[in-house]
């Protein structure tokens, strides 16, 4: 049978030492970030849920994640806003990244500010239906001009 790198995870309180979280993760946390907008932190768990954060090394005991990334919940890290939930009204016909361009194309004379909210907002409802705490929308408005939206959604 093949491991896992993760150890068995315990139960109750134990620390993941020398962990790497987004930034933007860390409401409220003054803490140098790396070149990717990483903090080095050591987390504290607490019946599976963060209890404390700690610089990067303080802590001994634990399971050393060795600079892996934790990330709170789930997180939908990409979806493309300008290419999504258009099917109805642009279907990409053959499936195909080649369609979806297409497809895109053609669909960009809909897009309007109310139309853009409201495929985030469904976005969004869809997202915290299934308990994701983050998401990250992409636009790209035309070959040439993007756009990064980042919307939190903490999921109850």
């Amino acid at each position: 049978m093949t491991r896992s790198w993760l150890p068995d995870v315990p139960t109750g309180e134990y620390w993941l030492r020398r962990a790497r979280v987004p930034g933007p993760m860390l409401a409220g946390v003054a803490a140098p970030a790396d070149g990717e907008g990483n903090v080095a932190v050591d987390l504290k768990i607490t019946n599976g849920r963060v209890a404390a954060l700690a610089p990067a090394g303080s802590e001994l005991e634990g399971i050393d994640v060795d600079g892996g990334q934790v990330w709170p919940g789930l997180v939908d890290a990409h979806v493309h806003l300008d290419k999504t939930q258009i099917w109805p009204r642009a279907a990409n016909l053959d499936g195909t990244p080649a369609g979806a361009r297409i497809a895109t194309a053609a669909d960009r004379t809909n897009w309007t500010e109310d139309d853009i909210r409201a495929r985030g907002s469904c976005s969004r409802r869809a997202n915290v239906a299934h308990r994701a705490w983050a998401l990250f929308f992409l636009f790209e408005k035309s070959p040439t001009a993007k756009l990064c939206l980042r919307f939190k959604s903490m999921a109850a």
